[in-house]
């Protein structure tokens, strides 16, 4: 360990985890497909959570039969994405924090052998409209991001290597905590060797996330000494 680096790395997903945002991102998504791709797929019965935008994506151009190159539909359906959620994301009523996830995170970034980082299934732009509209950006500077991934797992593994050029991290893996909502988060989690704490605070139960390989699971982050106390800080 270089003595200046940090000695824990929190990796945070944020949709179930941090936030919740009622109907608008799911909305404005399928509005970003059929703009790229003419196809209507809000009646799709696809789950996002624990998912990433890639994949989703790639997931229903394949239910909606389209053709054409991946990486140009893409392109332009995260160009509208970002546009038209730029527009509706800031002022919607129906996005929220967490319980507890304002106090953890001043918590938590007032000290110096932590590092805060992001391993979202969003793309990064959207992200960071999320993030902007509750003060949460200056918390992460960086992160794995789910525009860049379709597996899950590589979204964490993009988050400790950001960890690896940003902080001069260079610690063992059971130093690594990914906190997460669904189990696709423990999963990805555990491809990489790092501890996940598990929050029941998005759409998965409680009981579902029970049947992961978690190291922790709790109702939510609102227990303060509880979350820092499994955490080991």
């Amino acid at each position: 360990m270089n003595p200046n680096s940090p000695s824990k790395l929190l990796i945070f997903d944020v949709d179930g985890t941090l936030l919740l945002n009622g109907t608008i991102v799911r909305d404005t998504f399928f509005h970003a497909f059929r703009h790229a791709t003419g196809f209507d797929a809000k009646n799709s019965k696809i789950a996002f959570m624990g998912m990433t935008d890639r994949g989703i994506f790639r997931i229903l151009l394949q239910l909606s039969g389209v053709n054409g190159d991946f990486e140009i539909l893409f392109n332009v359906f995260e160009k509208e994405f970002f546009q038209r959620l730029s527009e509706v994301y800031p002022n919607d009523p129906g996005p929220y924090l967490l319980k507890g996830v304002p106090e953890l995170l001043a918590t938590l970034s007032q000290r110096d052998d932590i590092a805060l980082v992001l391993g979202t299934g969003n793309i990064q732009s959207t992200c960071r409209i999320k993030l902007d509209k509750f003060n949460l950006n200056r918390y992460f500077p960086v992160g794995g991001f789910g525009g860049d991934y379709e597996q899950r797992e590589d979204v964490i593994t993009a988050a400790i290597e950001a960890s690896n050029e940003y902080y001069n991290w260079c610690g063992n893996s059971e130093d690594i905590w990914v906190i997460g909502d669904t189990p696709k988060d423990v999963d990805a989690g555990k491809a990489n060797g790092t501890k996940v704490l598990a929050v029941a605070s998005g759409f998965v139960d409680k009981d579902e996330l029970i049947n992961t390989d978690a190291d922790a699971i709790l109702d939510d982050l609102s227990d303060l000494e509880q979350v820092l106390n499994i955490l080991g800080v």
